[in-house]
Formats: structure tokens, sequence, C-alpha cells
């Protein structure tokens, strides 16, 4: 279902989860390394709905940990809709939160790939990030993929279309996102970003895999950045994964 803005799950969709913090923990993800991290805020001004939300912490002796939630065996086609804020003058590196495909046959085949180009049975990897030009200035949101046809090595960056829109600190901002993956020996597959309902990205034609065994099955929080001067954080709430 479209109706205006961004998609969000129709009536014949299927949910593939939900996720508020509403329980007061994050204990259905996996959290790799164990960190200290990630905890709960209760606080109302930073929860999106609800009485909770899910806070990242970064300081400058802090900067990587991932939070990973799986859905094996996965899809061909999913959406992704989240709520962000980003702490008023946060200073931010590259990576964010990534949709992950992993081979049906080894649910950790999109781990460790930084730098390689797969080869269409391994593994694709679909993060949004906040765009990156040297500088720790909190950027739009981007995308930062890597498919069997990229340019080598690191993820490939595609931007939002003029005008972008800012990523403001101190702002709950709506995120959906796309991915389709092509029918193998096609390249019919797709990435698309909406943000605040605005489509701003929307990348056709593209060929993430080989075969039908890469699926999209793992939303994965890539907490992780180049260095930070300064302790600050970022909150997520009502994120949904779902597929048509």
């Amino acid at each position: 279902s479209t109706g205006s803005g961004a998609p969000q799950p129709g009536a014949t969709d299927t949910i593939v989860f939900q996720e508020g913090f509403e329980s007061g923990n994050y204990s259905s993800w996996t959290q790799k390394p164990a960190s200290d991290r990630y905890s709960i805020s209760s606080d109302p001004t930073r929860v999106h709905s609800g009485g909770y939300s899910l806070q990242v912490l970064y300081t400058p002796t802090d900067l990587y940990v991932e939070l990973v939630r799986w859905f094996m065996p996965g899809y061909d086609e999913i959406y992704v809709k989240f709520y962000v804020m980003f702490e008023e003058g946060f200073d931010h590196g590259p990576h964010f939160v990534v949709v992950c495909g992993n081979n049906i046959n080894d649910s950790g085949s999109c781990f460790g790939k930084a730098a390689v180009v797969p080869n269409g049975s391994d593994f694709f990897y679909a993060g949004i990030d906040p765009d990156y030009n040297g500088t720790e200035v909190l950027l739009p949101l981007s995308y930062y993929t890597y498919w069997p046809d990229m340019s080598c090595c690191y993820g490939n960056r595609f931007y939002q279309t003029a005008p972008q829109i800012p990523l403001v600190g101190g702002q709950w901002q709506e995120v959906v996102y796309h991915i389709k993956l092509n029918t193998p020996g096609q390249s019919n597959g797709s990435q698309t970003l909406w943000v605040n309902g605005v489509k701003k990205i929307d990348m056709q034609n593209m060929r993430w895999r080989t075969t039908t065994d890469l699926r999209a099955n793992m939303l994965r929080l890539d907490n992780w950045t180049s260095y930070v001067t300064k302790t600050e954080h970022l909150w997520m709430d009502d994120i949904t994964v779902w597929r048509p």
C-alpha cells in the first residue's frame, strides 16, 4: 500500500517483525560484540511513541557495535520503516542501518565483507548512512551499497535527489526503504528510499544476486564511526519490516 508519502504496510502485506522496545529491553536482537552502548530510554523527549525507545551511545573510545535481527531464510522483497533522532550537535561517521542478504545456507555470510565485491551468491549489503564528505557534520541520508555490479571495492554511494532533506539533530525523522531483489539472470532489482514521506533515492535495474538462495534476511544496526570528539547518542523507535 502506498497512499500518500512513503509506503506503509497494507492489509494484504505480511509483517515480518515490529519493534517499539515497549518490552523495556532489546532481548529479541543479537548484540555483536557485547557492549554497553545500547540501552532503553524512557525520556519522553527521546521516545517517538509509547514509553520506550532504543538509545545508542557513542564515545571517543567506543566507536563500534552492531545490533542484529535475523529473519531467515528471508524474502525476495521487503520494506523497512523506522524513526530516528540524532542528538543535537551530533557528529557522525559513515555507518548506520543495513538490510543484509545472507545465503540461506549461512546466516553469517554478510559479516566480515568490507571491501569485498559480492559474487551474487554470498551476500549483499544495502546500507542507509548519513552522507560522508570527510567531515563529521551530520549530512543527509544516502545509500551505501555492496552488490555484484558495484565499482571496487568499498560500498558505492547513492545520493538524494535535490533538494536533499537535511538530517536535523533533535528531530524525529521517518525513514522507509524498499529492497527488491532481482530474478536470477535479470537486472530487475531495486533500492528506494523515502525520508519524511518523500521519495529521495530510487535505483532501478539492479542485479543483486545470481541465485534465489541469496535473500533479504537481516536488519543490522551498524553503529560504527571513525571517530567522535564527545559523548553523543541517537535514538530509534517504531521499527517495522514487512513484505508485500
